[in-house]
């Protein structure tokens, strides 16, 4: 029986011209039927002149492979993302690539590596795939990529305060609101003018190696590990400085109860202006503060040896201290001219029974004075009371001629007169004031203690107080100072002799007395000019005669040997010696006696100040 069948090709054709074979419908391609011979179906094979042809060809294709992940490298809210083509396409061209973010599922499209995903926030961490495109369909995903973390440089500091410092500032800043998505790793300051920089990983910073005495701002940048931020706003303007070099000492140069100390200004003032010097005594921590030398350093004791050091100061601070100067020792200067020293020692005080005109509180007694002191050489003159006065003159004689008491103010070297006890307290006071030495005494219940004596009447005065004989200022001697200097070493009634012959009258000559005293016969019923007759061994004029003069001391009946007496605290007179122009012998002897009431005041007293030396 003849049929067709549909055959299998061998090995050799593939499934695609099978294919096309099959879809063939007319049966050409064989050659002949096939007859069933002897019950056995036979096939006619093809002859030689069958060919195949196949018609419309199709390529079958499907999705790519997955591409191979690269490298994720984070940016600014973003990341860029490498990547390898896939080995097998498919069979169809890839028309794409994929990005997608772990987090958040951002995505990036692009034909080719790499890829940058947007849109990202800072600070956080994504992970990446990637999957390919083609006509068929998209790849599965890729392994993931490595981790980042998008950031940005940090947003700038906020500047705060600099401080100065030695060649130094100290810059505080607050931290940034925004670090850029990674942590700061510090901050940095920067100095205008020199671009000098200080870092640090918090506020403050320092920002050192400035020089002193420049002014510079400051501006902070912040860095994390993207990069640095943008400066600050700059700070305050401040001028690094430190302290002073230390002065360089000069000479200290002795005063009464103080030293004056030169010195030299330091080479560096540490950046600053220096605004003082301060002098300071090596016993005692005396100081004395100035803006230039020399420095005058007071309340020193005399007679002790000092020496000092002198510091600078700007406003940073105060220097170390100079060298030490000289040692020097202050001590009281001597008065000026017009003063005698007068010796310590000790002498017999009285007459003896058998001077003539002696009277009988003149009782001998041996007095010792331990301390030397300057006793003016002359009495206290109307010129110099004026000075001292505001031009006031109290004295009866201002002329130089006649005997009438004159307001002619005209006889400056003649002796004032015509001034009470209390007076003469107070101009001594102002004469030790005047020359910048300590007051003697304090004077109670006077209604105008600084002027009020001017006129020589001081009456609403009731009392003064003594230092004592250690005052450094000038005071009226005691009555054992007056004796002992009008004696200067003598032991006879008057420094040149003693009195002879009648002595209660203005008549007789005395030989011991007229060429040393203006008594009441040679001084023509008046006071005279001072230092016109002889003075004594010691250089002091008219001890004897023209005016009587006021000693410190109240009258009192002599007690005995004493040393530095200074008399009782209180009386009746204040003891007044010398005799005067209008008395006669007997009353102008060195150890005669006079006295009167502290508020009187008349024609024939005056006065000489002393003063004791003092270490």
């Amino acid at each position: 029986m003849l049929f067709r069948r549909w055959f299998v090709l061998q090995t050799a054709l593939s499934a695609t011209l099978l294919a096309g074979c099959l879809d063939r419908p007319d049966t050409s391609m064989f050659s002949e039927e096939v007859s069933d011979t002897e019950g056995v179906d036979t096939v006619d094979t093809f002859g030689p002149a069958d060919t195949f042809e196949p018609t419309d060809t199709e390529t079958p294709a499907s999705v790519p492979g997955a591409p191979t992940i690269g490298t994720a490298t984070r940016g600014n809210a973003q990341a860029s993302v490498t990547f390898t083509a896939p080995a097998s396409n498919g069979g169809s061209a890839i028309t794409g690539y994929t990005i997608t973010s772990s987090s958040g599922g951002f995505t990036a499209t692009g034909a080719t590596s790499p890829l940058v995903v947007a849109g990202l926030t800072n600070g956080t961490a994504y992970t990446f795939t990637v999957t390919a495109t083609n006509a068929v369909g998209t790849s599965t995903a890729s392994a993931a990529s490595n981790s980042v973390t998008p950031a940005s440089v940090p947003d700038a500091p906020t500047i705060g305060t600099a401080t100065r410092g030695n060649a130094q500032a100290s810059v505080t800043f607050t931290a940034p609101a925004s670090d850029g998505g990674s942590g700061i790793t510090g901050y940095t300051a920067t100095s205008s003018p020199g671009g000098i920089t200080g870092t640090c990983t918090a506020s403050p910073c320092t920002v050192s190696t400035l020089t002193n005495g420049i002014a510079y701002i400051f501006t902070m940048t912040a860095t994390n590990t993207v990069g640095i931020s943008v400066s600050s706003a700059a700070s305050n303007s401040v001028t690094p400085a430190t302290v002073p070099g230390a002065p360089t000492i000069g000479t200290a140069t002795r005063g009464n109860a103080q030293a004056s100390v030169t010195f030299t200004a330091p080479a560096i003032t540490g950046g600053s202006a220096i605004t003082g010097y301060t002098i300071t005594s090596s016993s005692g921590g005396f100081t004395a503060t100035s803006v230039a030398s020399p420095l005058v350093i007071t309340g020193l004791t005399n007679g002790t040896a000092y020496s000092f050091t002198v510091t600078a100061t700007n406003d940073v601070g105060t220097s170390a201290p100079s060298a030490a100067s000289n040692s020097v020792t202050p001590t009281l200067p001597p008065p000026p001219a017009g003063y005698s020293l007068i010796p310590a020692g000790s002498f017999t005080m009285g007459s003896p029974t058998g001077e003539i005109g002696r009277d009988t509180d003149e009782t001998q007694h041996i007095v010792t004075l331990t301390r030397a002191f300057y006793m003016k050489t002359t009495e206290v003159t109307q010129g110099e009371w004026k000075a001292l006065a505001g031009g006031t003159n109290p004295a009866c004689f201002q002329s130089t001629t006649g005997t009438s008491c004159t307001t002619s103010n005209a006889n400056d070297n003649g002796p004032v007169e015509w001034v009470d006890w209390f007076s003469v307290i107070a101009f001594t006071n102002a004469l030790s004031v005047s020359q910048g030495l300590a007051e003697c005494y304090t004077l109670t219940g006077c209604a105008d203690p600084t002027n009020g004596w001017h006129d020589g009447e001081h009456a609403d005065c009731t009392g003064a107080t003594f230092v004592g004989l250690d005052c450094t200022g000038y005071r009226l001697p005691t009555e054992s100072e007056w004796e002992y200097a009008a004696r200067a070493e003598t032991t006879t009634a008057t420094y040149a002799g003693n009195l002879s012959g009648t002595i209660t009258g203005c008549t007789t000559l005395q030989a011991a007395l007229d060429g040393i005293a203006w008594w009441c016969r040679n001084s023509g019923n008046r006071t005279n000019l001072v230092a016109q007759m002889t003075a004594n061994a010691w250089g002091l004029y008219d001890m004897l005669g023209n005016v009587w003069e006021w000693t410190w001391t109240w009258y009192e009946t002599y007690p005995g040997a004493e040393t530095d007496p200074i008399g009782p605290a209180t009386g009746d007179f204040r003891v007044s010696r010398g005799g005067g122009w209008y008395f006669d012998p007997r009353y102008v002897r060195a150890a005669y006696r006079g006295g009167s009431g502290p508020t009187s005041r008349n024609d024939v007293v005056g006065f000489r100040p002393s003063r004791s030396v003092v270490p």
